[in-house]
């Protein structure tokens, strides 16, 4: 154990210090070079990002340059910092490693003893439940499109390497961590929708994991089976299981860190104080809207210390995971506050207060943004959907107030109207909206309820029973995907994306030289895919066919012979 704890401090000793060597050697050079040094060795050195000629203008401004010498300052003071802490508390945390390696044994062990209980038919029912999700999962890999965001991930970010990644932040698309790990993965896979993809496909997976193994302990095989189903073949996380964006990698570190606090309020063990820590920090750094998950779990800290379920201690204790919380993810994002600046990430589209009138926003604009949340978390037609949700609050309320002794299902139900009420609170405040697919965890909580209102009234439902509804739901959620996946980003957003991919073949095919302006990402990325990169020309007027948004100015030596949602297509006179 001792050996395996120094290999771990060797290599935490190394990394540490090629992140600080790395800090030390940007606040050095910015502090030595000029404004005008600095930003044409960065545009020299990336001439593939995105809006090259824009850069300087929204992102590294002279102003940026001054700031980004405050920003490095802190953050080599904080690694710097962090660095003391640990190694001063070495033997603490030799201690509370050697401590955490027991609980992780006991934990395994009692995962084993839960699964080995199991009957035979009930294995036979798990196994078969997996294996009908893993051929939903190669059937959605299959015909899920790959959307605009993803080839933008892949072009802009990902295929520029870790140096990009961590600086550059023109739009929101940049989620740093899983882009990071999509580096990684495309130095072993070949494929590069898969390396793109692998990420999401691999938190899915443990996502399940950890969901069937805490509720088969805290609960009981049918609440823990039905959740597995539920949320393995629900269409709103199926979709971003197989999609090369950092959500479902966000709800693994929610359910991580919110399981972690739960166990930890029950025997207030460091392991799970630590786990909270670290699933928070990789969650921020995958996406920033974290922050909505980060503030539940402290509120709903605070709810129990307020109705004295917890002592005040716990509540220090989290304060200071939180301070290091802050300081990892200060440090993590460095990068993006020197070079794109701090608007790139408090000012953009997803986070600034839009311009609404207060009362356009309250009477509007957030009831459409809640209908289409619901939508989305529930995944059922419409107006179903509203029933289906309230009648599933309504009877989860009931149950866990006035039925129900489990206490973790208490809990979970304590913390899903806290984290409700705080995000809307938050909303409000910022009057602005995100993206209904942050919510996709909120899927996988609402799959939990629904399995444990319909074991509430349905307590010991047959194995017969069980597979009829795997099959049941197995069936439907193919039906569901035709009819969820249309619309999915935009009206018709697979049939767009679909006809832009079928151009893309037909130009190669034809082996047509092809000039492509940088709002047509998606096109390049196909043709790129393709290993078809030669057809690539710089100048339309030396290309068989162009490729514009509709919006910018025609060539002058092509005309216009077909449109694609926002995408031009032109031919050579």
């Amino acid at each position: 154990m001792r050996q395996l704890f120094f290999l771990k401090i060797f290599i935490f000793a190394v990394f540490s210090l090629l992140i600080s060597w790395y800090l030390f050697r940007e606040w050095l050079w910015f502090w030595q070079a000029s404004y005008t040094e600095i930003l044409s060795t960065y545009l020299q050195k990336h001439q593939r990002i995105f809006r090259h000629h824009l850069f300087a203008k929204h992102h590294f401004s002279p102003q940026t340059y001054e700031q980004a010498k405050i920003w490095l300052s802190i953050a080599l003071c904080l690694i710097l910092a962090l660095q003391i802490i640990f190694w001063s508390s070495l033997k603490t945390i030799l201690k509370h490693f050697q401590e955490s390696i027991k609980e992780l044994n006991r934990l395994y062990t009692l995962f084993k003893k839960d699964l080995n209980t199991l009957s035979k038919n009930q294995k036979w029912l798990l196994g078969f439940t997996l294996l009908a999700i893993a051929v939903h999962q190669v059937f959605m890999y299959q015909n899920i499109f790959l959307a605009m965001d993803e080839a933008f991930s892949w072009l802009f970010f990902a295929s520029q390497g870790a140096s990009v990644t961590l600086t550059h932040y023109p739009v929101p698309n940049n989620h740093l961590f899983y882009n990071l790990t999509t580096c990684f993965w495309n130095i072993l896979v070949s494929d590069n929708i898969l390396a793109l993809r692998l990420t999401s496909l691999l938190s899915f997976w443990g996502l399940l994991v950890i969901v069937f193994a805490f509720f088969l302990r805290k609960s009981n095989f049918q609440v823990a089976y039905l959740t597995l189903l539920l949320a393995g073949l629900g269409f709103s996380q199926s979709v971003f299981s197989v999609q090369g964006r950092a959500y479902m990698f966000e709800a693994l570190c929610i359910f991580i860190a919110f399981f972690a606090l739960l166990m930890y309020l029950q025997n207030y063990h460091s392991l799970y104080l630590w786990l909270f820590g670290f699933a928070c920090v990789f969650g921020f750094w995958a996406v920033p809207v974290f922050l909505y998950a980060m503030l539940s779990f402290y509120a709903f800290l605070l709810w129990q210390i307020l109705r004295k379920k917890i002592p005040l201690g716990a509540l220090y204790r989290f304060a200071g995971i939180g301070l290091l919380i802050l300081a990892c993810v200060y440090v993590a994002y460095v990068g993006v506050l020197a070079y794109s600046g701090k608007n790139a990430l408090l000012g953009n589209e997803n986070v600034a207060p839009k311009d609404y009138d207060s009362r356009w926003f309250f009477s509007y604009i957030l009831p459409i943004a809640l209908r289409e949340s619901v939508w989305y978390v529930v995944s059922l037609p419409k107006y179903v959907s509203f029933i289906f949700f309230a009648v599933v609050s309504l009877l989860g309320s009931w149950i866990v107030w006035k039925k129900s002794p489990n206490y973790t299902h208490k809990q979970i139900w304590q913390f899903l109207v806290i984290s409700m009420a705080v995000t809307f609170g938050v909303i409000c405040l910022m009057r602005a909206f995100p993206f209904y697919r942050v919510w996709t965890y909120y899927a996988i909580f609402f799959a939990w309820a629904v399995a444990m209102v319909l074991s509430y009234f349905l307590p010991q439902i047959k194995i017969a029973g069980l597979y009829l509804i795997a099959v049941l739901i197995f069936a439907g959620s193919f039906f569901q995907f035709w009819r969820e996946i249309q619309d999915f980003y935009d009206p018709k957003s697979y049939v767009h994306h679909q006809k832009i991919a079928d151009e893309v073949k037909i130009m190669l095919k034809n082996n047509q030289n092809i000039y492509l302006s940088e709002e047509a990402f998606y096109v390049r990325f196909w043709v790129e895919y393709y290993g078809k990169k030669e057809l690539l020309r710089s100048n339309p007027c030396r290309a068989d066919v162009a490729v514009q948004e509709i919006p910018e100015p025609p060539p002058a030596c092509q005309k216009p012979y077909k449109d694609v949602w926002f995408l031009r297509f032109y031919a050579r006179e």
